[in-house]
């Protein structure tokens, strides 16, 4: 649970996600949540479901696809969405191909980013960029990620 900011569109709203069915060796991971709209859009809230499963104990390599659905209070309208994330490195760095229903997005997450010594509370760090697009334009962001 967390909050989500965008400070070019002057919006804040929660971010969150419930794990309603664990992955298994043989089962799939099943989530809710809720967050901004689609990359790029002013203001919104989606509500999603998505179902992964991590392939690394089938294909040696740590690659999890996704699909699942959202439904935009911006829209009124349900959204299908996909993807595929993989990690390298001892899985620090992870690259995610997602599709918001509209655009096709590439992320990479730069994960541990350091030792917190006496900072207790901080329990990682994450540097993130991602090429976003929306109709025929590419853009580039940075996102940083801290969990507490």
């Amino acid at each position: 649970m967390g909050v989500e900011w965008n400070p070019l569109a002057d919006d804040v709203g929660p971010l969150a996600n419930w794990v309603a069915l664990e992955e298994t060796s043989s089962r799939p991971a099943v989530l809710f949540g809720t967050s901004s709209d689609r990359i790029g859009t002013a203001k919104g809230q989606v509500y999603y479901t998505t179902v992964s499963k991590n392939l690394k104990e089938w294909t040696g390599v740590s690659m999890a696809p996704y699909v699942g659905a959202s439904w935009s209070d911006r829209t009124n309208r349900w959204e299908e969405l996909a993807g595929l994330q993989y990690r390298l490195f001892d899985q620090r760095v992870s690259f995610t191909h997602l599709w918001d229903g509209v655009n096709l997005h590439h992320t990479v997450d730069f994960g541990e980013l350091g030792a917190y010594g006496d900072v207790g509370f901080l329990e990682s760090t994450a540097l993130g960029i991602i090429v976003a697009r929306q109709d025929s334009d590419h853009f580039l962001g940075v996102s940083l990620r801290t969990t507490f």
